[in-house]
C-alpha cells in the first residue's frame, strides 16, 4: 500500500477550521463517509472516537494521526485536513495541530499503516518541508508534496 493509493486528492482539505481537537476529529472522519472502500462508516465513527478519547494521536510537529482499525473498511483509507487556524490538542493544551491525517484500516494491515504513519512523522519533523506544505494552495499539490517526500 502506497500513500497514493491510501490518500486521494478528493480526500484532503485545506484550511479547515475546528475549536479544538476532538471537533477537528469529529469533523475529518467525515472525509472518509463516501470513500469506496469504507464498508460501515458509521462502525469506523464510532471507533475512532473512542481510539481517541483513550489517548493522544499527536506525533508531534504539528502532526495528528487519529485512527482507527477494523472490519469496517476493505482498504486502508486516509484523509488528511490542513488547520487554519492550527488547534490546540485536547490532552496535552500545549501542543498545536495544523496537519490532521486520518486513517482507517483492517486489521492485516497492521504492518503498511505502521509503515506509512511511521514515514509521515519522519517527513514532518522537517521543518522546511513543513512550511513547504503551509504554502500549498491546492490540495493535489499537497499530496503530490507528500508521495515525493516518502518514496
Amino acid at each position: 500500500m502506497t500513500l497514493a493509493e491510501a490518500l486521494p486528492v478528493e480526500n484532503v482539505a485545506l484550511d479547515w477550521m475546528a475549536p479544538d481537537k476532538m471537533s477537528a476529529v469529529i469533523k475529518i472522519a467525515h472525509l472518509l463517509k463516501h470513500d469506496e472502500r469504507m464498508l460501515n462508516w458509521r462502525s469506523f465513527y464510532d471507533a475512532l472516537l473512542k481510539r481517541e478519547r483513550e489517548a493522544t494521536t499527536c506525533m508531534g510537529s504539528g502532526l495528528a494521526v487519529p485512527h482507527a482499525r477494523g472490519d469496517f473498511v476493505n482498504d486502508m483509507a486516509m484523509g488528511l485536513v490542513r488547520w487554519t487556524p492550527a488547534v490546540l490538542d485536547d490532552d496535552s493544551q500545549q501542543v498545536d495541530v495544523r496537519y490532521m491525517i486520518v486513517v482507517a484500516f483492517p486489521i492485516w494491515m497492521a504492518a503498511d499503516y505502521l509503515r506509512l504513519v511511521g514515514a509521515l512523522v519522519r517527513v514532518f519533523k522537517d521543518a522546511t518541508f513543513r512550511s513547504e506544505l503551509d504554502a500549498t494552495t491546492h490540495p493535489g499539490d499537497l499530496v503530490k508534496s507528500l508521495i515525493g517526500k516518502i518514496r
